[in-house]
């Protein structure tokens, strides 16, 4: 049980914070006094029922396309492999917040990067696109702090699509990794706290497509703030 108001509105803060390319994660490790540790995994569902609703006309519209079948196909079957390989073998990553602070630097410096070498080439979906988005989502899992959706939208962006299609891809391709993090939890938060946090996840989606042009920058904010608060825990605290 959530024991304390605390705990639910980190609930709340992190249903928005998934949709940002920052790393949600690290604001588990920073504030992991507020929740129950058992709970992680099952935080994930509210943003994947949230994301399925959200989508769902267009996701309908996505599947009927053989070519991005194979694309979605390959760029989730290689985390998705990962994963399981990292769970089954009980594989210990590098999680320290040392750690966390340079993955996240290097993952904010390659964000900042892609926004000024985006090409102006027709995005093709193909296979090797494929791969490459698998790979960097399989990257964001072995080395906690990197954040899924800033490398995925890294790449999209220099890829030169345009805001709304690049986020669309990033979240589409978050949906099976969301509900496989809260399968294999194998703990699920109370029914009331699900239907609240799937609520603000669906609010965190309508302030995103309505203020997409402010979307960058405060994504930028966020994740300064989160690599300054972990540099602070590190070296000063």
């Amino acid at each position: 049980m959530f024991e304390s108001f605390g705990q639910v509105f980190f609930c709340m803060i992190h249903s928005m914070v998934e949709f940002l390319p920052v790393s949600s994660s690290s604001f588990f490790v920073l504030l992991s006094g507020l929740i129950s540790h058992k709970y992680i995994g099952s935080l994930h569902l509210p943003c994947a029922i949230a994301s399925t609703v959200w989508f769902a006309p267009d996701i309908l519209d996505e599947i009927k396309s053989l070519k991005k079948w194979f694309f979605y196909g390959i760029a989730t079957l290689l985390p998705v492999i990962t994963g399981f390989i990292i769970s089954y073998y009980n594989i210990q990553l590098p999680e320290t917040l040392f750690t966390r602070l340079i993955f996240n630097f290097i993952s904010f410096i390659f964000f900042i990067t892609s926004l000024f070498f985006s090409s102006n080439k027709k995005f093709q979906y193909s296979i090797l696109d494929g791969f490459i988005v698998g790979i960097l989502q399989s990257y964001a899992i072995l080395l906690p702090g990197s954040s899924r959706m800033s490398s995925v939208l890294s790449f999209l962006n220099i890829e030169g699509l345009p805001f709304s299609e690049s986020f669309f891809i990033t979240v589409i391709l978050s949906i099976p990794l969301n509900f496989g993090a809260a399968i294999m939890s194998r703990c699920l938060m109370p029914f009331n706290h699900l239907i609240l946090c799937t609520l603000v996840s669906l609010f965190a989606l309508l302030l995103i497509n309505k203020f997409s042009e402010k979307f960058i920058f405060t994504s930028i904010i966020i994740r300064l703030i989160l690599i300054f608060a972990i540099f602070y825990e590190v070296f000063i605290k």
